[in-house]
């Protein structure tokens, strides 16, 4: 009880813990008005949602700032660094961009040209995405090639009678963890691709503007990127 006590602890203190456990109850929500007929209670769900949108931006605040430090410090090379920096321009502009919509929703900033903005915040943070797949997939399959290898070794020291080495134990328990967070992160990155095409398109759309797909993928999202954050505590 102590231990989850204390990691819950760490996880409210980190800046993304916040994020995250705010992205899980919007979406909720969100979800929760969709399946609603109109209502005093859905009314109120709504301010609340809309309230958790404007607080999510502003935890995001200088943010961006990551992605130019991480740009700044790739060392990749070839098509791997390439699209590592689409990944951080595409997110960088993105954050950059969604403190300015906040600004305009706090009422600092004129809304004159808050729709524009709009399509470009999510345009870029669609162009982000198709950098961190391509570094997702070539991180996964470095990851799945480093455990076969580890499974070999284990399976030959096991074949020859040889004690188990806890080191590569602990190695492959290592790996497997981070192979994890890759694929939580892909699939994250998968469901809110498609939350951003939404934005992107005219809300004409039966299939990408459904509220009820919508608010499912970022209840997924939502819950892979608040596991992901847990697991780092």
């Amino acid at each position: 009880m102590s231990d989850t006590l204390e990691r819950t602890t760490k996880f409210l203190a980190k800046r993304d813990g916040i994020d995250k456990t705010l992205k899980l109850i919007r979406y909720v929500s969100k979800l929760n008005i969709a399946l609603s007929e109109p209502s005093e209670t859905v009314k109120i769900l709504k301010n609340f949602e809309k309230s958790i949108s404007v607080s999510r931006k502003a935890y995001r605040l200088g943010k961006f700032l990551q992605c130019v430090n991480s740009a700044r410090g790739r060392n990749d090379t070839g098509l791997l660094y390439a699209m590592g920096m689409v990944a951080d321009i595409g997110e960088g502009f993105y954050l950059f961009l969604d403190q300015i919509l906040w600004l305009i929703k706090v009422g600092v900033v004129s809304g004159k040209n808050e729709k524009i903005i709009a399509k470009f915040t999510a345009g870029f943070e669609f162009f982000g995405y198709l950098g961190n797949f391509y570094c997702l997939y070539r991180s996964i399959s470095k990851l799945l090639g480093q455990i076969d290898t580890l499974e070999q070794k284990l399976a030959k020291a096991s074949k020859d009678g040889v004690a188990v080495d806890s080191g590569l134990l602990e190695q492959l328990a290592k790996v497997r963890k981070q192979l994890l967070l890759k694929k939580l992160g892909l699939t994250q990155d998968l469901c809110d691709s498609v939350m951003c095409l939404s934005d992107l398109g005219n809300g004409n759309n039966p299939v990408l503007d459904n509220p009820v797909l919508l608010a499912s993928l970022g209840i997924a999202s939502g819950a892979c990127s608040f596991t992901k954050v847990w697991l780092s505590v």
